[in-house]
């Protein structure tokens, strides 16, 4: 759709002494939106059981060529499983947010955010919603970090992470998009690692908006990202990160955990280090509470 419009508008541009019909064509092709779609960015979600969860959804939509814009005042559903349904509108920069209740049993559910629009178009887009005991210990882990199915260290680290498991919550950490979850998911499962929620490591994005006076402005969001240090004021027994990189490592830290770094060329102060994961299996991650 893209190559065929750019087609169009140079041709246009070629019929010189026609600018009455250029700015037509681009006005309907505008008006028509040439095919846009709605762009929904949910990610996974963690809370105590019993509990609200508190979710966040932004709503965007591309048109006209690639314009990426929020989308206003459009009404959304949310449902957790079989629960109740909640709806919120967006603001004017595409949010909207509810707080539902979340299951009394620990488990992971799933959650439905449904459009219709004012012109009958409808979307949905679901994610994985993680209620977990706040009693259980929990550890975060650097998705970057652990070692692919058939490399050396594979099944030291996935004997570290099902060792965790199975008295305990594991929670990832990436650098990937939203957009990108279900691939982190899939890559998860195929190599063998528990299953948990994928979280992401930034803290805020920068984004360029429009301020009430029409100026180009940059905006700080920070509404659409899960944050170990809110994590750690849910569940008290999330005292640990595992990670392979500096990046990671002060991240945790300012957190308020304790990173545990695997390999030999990060140097952080405070920080407890395993050359290998062999040698994290080995030794344990000298924590009795998460042990």
């Amino acid at each position: 759709m893209l190559k065929s419009l750019i087609i169009t508008k140079q041709t246009l541009c070629r019929l010189r002494g026609c600018g009455a019909l250029m700015l037509l064509a681009l006005g309907v092709l505008a008006a028509g939106g040439c095919g846009g779609s709605y762009n929904m960015v949910l990610g996974d979600q963690v809370a105590a059981a019993g509990k609200d969860v508190p979710v966040v959804v932004r709503l965007r939509r591309t048109d006209f060529i690639f314009i990426n814009m929020s989308m206003e005042k459009q009404p959304l559903r949310f449902r957790l499983d079989s629960g109740p349904e909640r709806v919120a509108f967006t603001d004017k920069q595409g949010y909207a947010g509810v707080s539902l209740p979340a299951p009394a049993k620990a488990g992971r559910y799933l959650l439905k955010v449904d459009l219709s629009d004012y012109e009958g178009e409808e979307v949905r887009e679901q994610a994985h919603v993680y209620i977990w005991q706040e009693s259980k210990p929990v550890l975060a882990v650097d998705l970057e970090c652990l070692p692919r199915s058939g490399q050396g260290e594979h099944e030291a680290a996935k004997a570290v992470l099902a060792g965790f498991a199975r008295t305990g919550h594991i929670l990832y950490m990436t650098r990937a998009a939203v957009r990108e979850q279900e691939t982190a998911h899939a890559r998860i499962t195929s190599d063998g690692y528990p299953d948990g929620p994928v979280l992401l490591w930034q803290r805020q994005r920068w984004r360029l908006a429009t301020s009430d006076s029409g100026m180009p402005t940059i905006e700080v969001e920070d509404r659409m990202i899960s944050q170990l240090a809110t994590l750690k004021t849910q569940f008290p027994k999330l005292r640990r990160g595992v990670c392979g990189s500096e990046a990671a490592a002060l991240s945790i830290m300012e957190a308020g955990l304790d990173p545990a770094v695997v390999g030999k060329d990060v140097l952080i102060y405070n920080a407890t280090y395993f050359p290998t994961w062999t040698d994290m299996q080995t030794q344990g991650l000298h924590d009795p509470v998460l042990r």
